[in-house]
């Protein structure tokens, strides 16, 4: 997403070079690192060029560029609305060229297979419960580890009705674009190289840190959500049920019930001097 500059954070400005520093340093990281990916998918893998290359992007780039994001949105006073509507764009395009992709010589096509409605339903349902479940054990953890949610995460969290609007359309095209890349292309592409478990673990590894904007305890949440929306994948053989609870738990989560899944500020310190005091007496 495109961010606003910061009053005399310029590009020239002392404030901004130590970010810059910290930015280019992880980008040429992750351009070496991309690179050895795509030799090893070729030469080890035997995967084509074109597959390797999207799977190296996929997996190694764009969590990098993500995770080179946040030092340059510290401190910078986000545009909600304008930051669902560059992320869900970015979305629809991850979405449309890994369904392109999935298509392409040698890949296993998309699973859009149709279930039962009471299938499709249940499972819908239970995988956007159980992400909801897992969502309420991290913030019971972190509360007991005196961890924190990301500033940058509660700055995107919608407040005005017209946000929540908004947040819910980035939830459709997150549902579809992130599924369809990370469990309909890169699973299926990784599972015949890495097995399922090496699948599901890489997989969702990059996916976790795709999200390095909600911090250290949100690329956690979201890679276990990952491997989650992975086992409904493959136990259904059906990506409708994925997308679906994927795009449920979003609206869940983000508009409905946001202040109750996040760790409150402060609250690991006032449970530790509890859990001190009660030890005390």
């Amino acid at each position: 997403m495109s961010l606003p500059k910061e009053d005399g954070a310029g590009p020239g400005s002392p404030s901004s070079a130590t970010p810059l520093r910290s930015v280019r340093r992880i980008l040429q990281f992750g351009s070496v690192f991309t690179s050895l990916v795509v030799v090893a998918l070729v030469f080890l893998g035997g995967l084509d060029w074109v597959h390797a290359a999207a799977l190296a992007v996929l997996l190694s780039l764009l969590p990098t560029a993500a995770i080179a994001q946040v030092p340059l949105a510290r401190g910078i006073d986000l545009p909600r609305m304008e930051a669902y509507a560059s992320s869900a764009g970015t979305l629809m395009v991850l979405g449309v060229v890994s369904a392109v992709l999935a298509g392409w010589r040698g890949a296993p096509g998309l699973a859009f297979v149709p279930l039962p409605w009471a299938s499709l339903i249940g499972w819908t349902v239970a995988l956007a419960g159980v992400g909801l479940v897992v969502t309420l054990g991290f913030k019971w953890a972190s509360i007991r580890l005196g961890l924190s949610e990301d500033p940058i995460l509660r700055a995107l969290i919608p407040r005005s009705p017209g946000e929540k609007w908004g947040f819910a359309g980035l939830s459709v095209f997150a549902g579809f674009g992130e599924e369809v890349a990370y469990r309909g292309y890169v699973l299926a592409m990784l599972v015949p190289l890495l097995g399922t478990a090496g699948a599901v673990l890489v997989s969702s590894g990059a996916f976790g840190a795709l999200h390095a904007y909600q911090g250290p305890l949100g690329v956690m949440r979201t890679a276990v959500m990952g491997a989650v929306m992975a086992g409904g994948y493959l136990a259904t053989g059906s990506l409708w049920p994925v997308i679906l609870a994927h795009l449920l738990f979003d609206v869940l989560a983000g508009i409905f019930l946001a202040d109750m899944l996040m760790v409150p500020d402060g609250a690991a310190g006032v449970s530790q001097a509890e859990e001190k005091d009660s030890a005390e007496a």
